[in-house]
């Protein structure tokens, strides 16, 4: 029989045992959520590489993750609209380009120009921060793009 020990020294022992298995499951606890944070970093950057391919997208761009997030969620609007018939489109513009170059003139707030000079008039055809937005007074300002300023665009802001 091994010699009874005081009962502070066997807390100690006890406690000594406990203390290394507690750094060891500290240590693979903290190696499974780094694994699991890697994996979840992986899965977000995939789907965010997946999401900018699907965007319209200037070559100008910066696709950070929140500008990315800003345009995609600008171009959710802006196919809103189009769907709802609130965006009209000059024809010659949706067949030489399509919606994504639409979007992109949109974005950039050249549309503006591009549809009075093709009218010849001051219609409205793309909604924009600058624009009157009298056919709809339920518009409001958070509806359109969040991330450009009103008027001409300055290029290096594209």
């Amino acid at each position: 029989l091994p010699p009874m020990l005081p009962s502070t020294e066997k807390k100690a022992r006890k406690n000594a045992r406990r203390t290394n298995r507690s750094e060891e499951d500290t240590v693979l606890q903290r190696d499974c959520a780094n694994k699991r944070e890697r994996q979840r970093t992986m899965e977000l950057n995939a789907a965010f590489t997946a999401l900018r391919r699907i965007i319209p997208s200037l070559p100008s761009d910066k696709l950070s993750k929140i500008h990315t997030l800003r345009i995609a969620s600008d171009y959710l609007k802006f196919l809103d609209q189009v769907k709802r018939d609130e965006c009209k489109f000059p024809s010659e513009m949706v067949l030489e380009g399509g919606l994504q170059a639409s979007f992109n003139l949109w974005r950039g707030g050249l549309a503006q120009g591009v549809s009075q000079h093709s009218q010849g008039a001051a219609t409205n055809y793309y909604p924009f921060p600058s624009y009157d937005f009298s056919s709809s007074s339920e518009q409001q300002w958070s509806d359109a793009p969040t991330s450009f300023p009103q008027g001409e665009p300055d290029q290096s802001q594209l």
